[in-house]
């Protein structure tokens, strides 16, 4: 009876001990790893995606070589350069890949779901409105259920995903945004902070000016101020000689012209 007791104790003990370790490993990772997407449209439809994870050393122990594998074989695959860097404690993983048409290559790197782009034309402007869903997800779930490389419980590393985030920052070629749910606007570019767990919507729109429509318009404007100018002065003149009738009111228009020049 009293093993027995003893054995449970134990085994309590080791349990505590345990969940106390994975509760320290939950705080230390939250911030130990950080990570961006950056893609930056350019005025010719092309577009550059560079995205950077940065694990720290604790972190690094945890997962092992298997995790830089396992991001090099997905990258490859998926047509990105991979390279990875190790400095002060801190490895950084990057990814790079050039689209030469956005749009047809975003589908068939699906990374995003829902896609929906409404475009509005104007006559001075496009209006180009555009709201998906990016869920990360489908990717993180199959890495952290392959326990070739997960040195940790799943669970734990789904509570870990849950407190860390992806910064994802879209640059445009123009700084004419519309409405957005951006976490935050500088210049060009627009952040939202991604969750590495469930999906994150993301809406913004932007307006591309109609180059040949607003040169039409600055020229019929022009033409139109031209006219104005004209007959203002044209008013003015006619103002001024029905003035100089009604000081004198028998001379003629040569009397008035040189009637200085005779005194």
């Amino acid at each position: 009876m009293n093993r027995a007791a003893d054995g449970w104790g134990m085994y309590m003990r080791r349990r505590g001990l345990l969940l106390g370790l994975w509760i320290l490993a939950i705080s230390l990772l939250a911030g130990c790893a950080s990570g961006t997407a950056h893609i930056t449209v350019r005025k010719n439809g092309s577009a550059d995606l560079d995205m950077r994870v940065t694990l720290k050393e604790s972190v690094q122990k945890l997962t092992g070589d298997k995790l830089r594998e396992q991001l090099q074989a997905k990258a490859e695959q998926l047509g990105f350069d991979f390279e990875s860097k190790a400095k002060d404690q801190e490895t950084d993983y990057m990814l790079h890949k050039r689209f030469d048409s956005l749009q047809e290559n975003m589908k068939e790197w699906d990374f995003a779901g829902g896609n929906m782009v409404t475009v509005t034309k104007h006559y001075f402007y496009t209006k180009m409105d555009v709201r998906l869903s990016i869920d990360l997800g489908k990717y993180v779930n199959p890495l952290i259920q392959n326990q070739e490389w997960v040195k940790v419980p799943e669970y734990l590393l789904k509570l870990t995903l849950q407190r860390l985030h992806l910064d994802f920052m879209l640059t445009l070629p123009i700084s004419t945004f519309g409405n957005n749910n951006a976490d935050e606007v500088k210049g060009n570019t627009m952040k939202w902070i991604l969750s590495l767990t469930k999906p994150t919507e993301i809406h913004f729109a932007f307006l591309i000016p109609r180059i040949k429509h607003i040169l039409i318009g600055a020229g019929v404007l022009l033409a139109v101020l031209v006219l104005l100018i004209i007959l203002f002065i044209r008013w003015i003149r006619i103002r001024k000689r029905r003035r100089n009738a009604a000081v004198d009111p028998g001379a003629t228009p040569e009397d008035k012209q040189g009637g200085n020049g005779d005194e």
